[in-house]
């Protein structure tokens, strides 16, 4: 598909309850899919201020991952490899793997862009996941400060008509912040919901409204969401600690087993380690610098 046309009132229609567990639909919904794939890439290469994001959807075809119901397909973009790296370096998931989940990977531990149909509607906004612990709990402590809670209640006016959601409940703005406080508590969403009917008359004209959207709600990624300039729980600090600390305890001449990289599974020994959290390594023929984090000692069997 070269470009987004638009939805159609049978797009919708396969969503309805009746499918959600069918195979016979998974070519109807594949099509929905790269329709929802093209008009992802739309959106982001219009509205340009948006970070460099990474999308994903999720699976038109009924598996254990979706306990074997397609309700809706979603696309979403969440931050880039890079960043999703160093948070696993400082916050190792005390989950691991996330195993059922709908999201590829451990995309779904991420503050996300989304776009999802479903059935009569199209919802599109910004989700705080469940499991995206970092940016929940950042989002939370800048919304304990006035300033901050006042520049998100301005630019909600901006949003317009786009509110709160917690799982599948819309909510208020003033009950975000109890939302955020809670143990287990659901997804939270700022989105607007827009109905099947003017999803389908907008046509291919649904892309540019959106990226007009987006390009709004990127205002609220870069204040509330945890980055390294938005660093609200003193992530970066901690993990100059690590370093630290792993560098201290590696000596010369260790046998260690790296851990990322391309040099991934490899055993290599260490020729000098760094102050700073470094350390130079051989691997065969090859000397590598490496991240103290990047390598652990190799217990021989």
């Amino acid at each position: 598909m070269s470009g987004f046309e638009g939805f159609q009132k049978a797009d919708f229609e396969v969503f309805a309850e009746s499918c959600w567990a069918s195979h016979a639909y998974n070519r109807q919904r594949l099509e929905v899919k790269l329709k929802l794939q093209a008009l992802g890439k739309e959106v982001l290469e219009r509205a340009g201020d948006l970070p460099s994001l990474e999308a994903a959807l999720t699976d038109e075809r009924p598996s254990v991952f979706n306990r074997h119901q397609v309700r809706n397909l979603r696309w979403f973009a969440v931050r880039p490899a890079d960043e999703r790296r160093f948070l696993r370096q400082v916050l190792p998931d005390p989950a691991p793997g996330l195993a059922l989940a709908a999201e590829p990977e451990e995309l779904g531990r991420h503050l996300q862009f989304l776009m999802q149909i479903e059935s009569g509607f199209f919802v599109s906004g910004l989700c705080w996941p469940q499991a995206a612990r970092v940016d929940r709990e950042n989002m939370r402590r800048l919304l304990e400060q006035a300033e901050p809670a006042a520049r998100l209640r301005q630019e909600l006016e901006g949003l317009s008509p786009a509110g709160w959601w917690a799982g599948g409940e819309q909510i208020s703005a003033e009950q975000v912040v109890e939302v955020l406080s809670a143990s287990g508590a659901p997804d939270l969403l700022l989105a607007q919901r827009i109905d099947s009917g003017r999803v389908c008359q907008a046509g291919a004209a649904l892309g540019e409204e959106l990226s007009r959207f987006f390009s709004r709600l990127a205002l609220v990624y870069r204040r509330f969401g945890w980055s390294r300039q938005n660093d609200r729980l003193g992530l970066g600090q901690k993990h100059k600690q690590q370093l630290a600390q792993a560098g201290g305890e590696l000596r010369s001449g260790e046998r260690v087993r790296i851990i990322s990289g391309l040099a991934a599974g490899k055993t290599a020994v260490i020729e000098e380690v760094d102050k700073r959290g470094t350390v130079r390594v051989r691997l065969g023929n090859i000397s590598l610098s490496l991240k103290a984090s990047d390598v652990e000692r190799h217990e021989a069997h």
